[in-house]
């Protein structure tokens, strides 16, 4: 209760262009995000609202179709992050689980007039996970595939399979001494 609100300021610039007859989308966008007033663990324990953080950034993105068959969605973005006001050790540290790279890419492929065959991958760079004891979480890129039956025009059944090589990998931590793992390979089948 003896808190101030956060205040945050955005500021965005963007752009998005319709190529190919309106068959394939480009979109970037340029951000900054300012946070006040955040909350702060002093080297005491105490918590105090002395710290400012800042995000930059800049993405790409692309969808669209390359052919009546062939369907494809990229993405690519660059974050930096940091506490730029700290009365503690977290002055230009970068904030916690946040990538500075990260990237997606999946296409479609209709190889008969009723299979449809997919495939894509997901990218994420490293994230700092503790200020005390330095910690990161590795990169990682995993891969996932998906195929398509059409029944009919109503109904399709899909298969995606997630995670084909069955990487081992981290989405976040706990800053003392855990990881939470990511799903292993699995399977989904659905009736749609």
């Amino acid at each position: 209760p003896d808190m101030e609100p956060q205040k945050s300021t955005t500021d965005e610039i963007g752009t998005k262009w319709d190529l190919l007859n309106n068959r394939l989308s480009l979109t970037t966008a340029i951000y900054k995000t300012t946070v006040e007033n955040e909350t702060m663990t002093e080297a005491d324990g105490s918590t105090t609202q002395n710290g400012e953080k800042e995000v930059d950034g800049i993405e790409f993105g692309a969808v669209g179709e390359i052919t009546d068959k062939w369907n494809v969605m990229a993405g690519i973005a660059k974050m930096n992050t940091e506490y730029t006001k700290a009365t503690s050790s977290n002055e230009g540290v970068s904030l916690r689980f946040s990538p500075e790279h990260t990237a997606t890419l999946w296409s479609t492929y209709k190889v008969l007039p009723k299979l449809t065959l997919g495939a894509g991958a997901e990218y994420r760079d490293q994230v700092f996970v503790n200020t005390t004891a330095p910690k990161y979480l590795p990169t990682y890129t995993i891969y996932n595939a998906m195929a398509k039956y059409d029944v009919n025009r109503n109904v399709n059944v899909q298969l995606n399979v997630n995670n084909i090589s069955d990487k081992q990998y981290f989405t976040s931590a706990h800053a003392a001494h855990y990881a939470f793992e990511g799903n292993g390979r699995n399977a989904v089948l659905a009736i749609n």
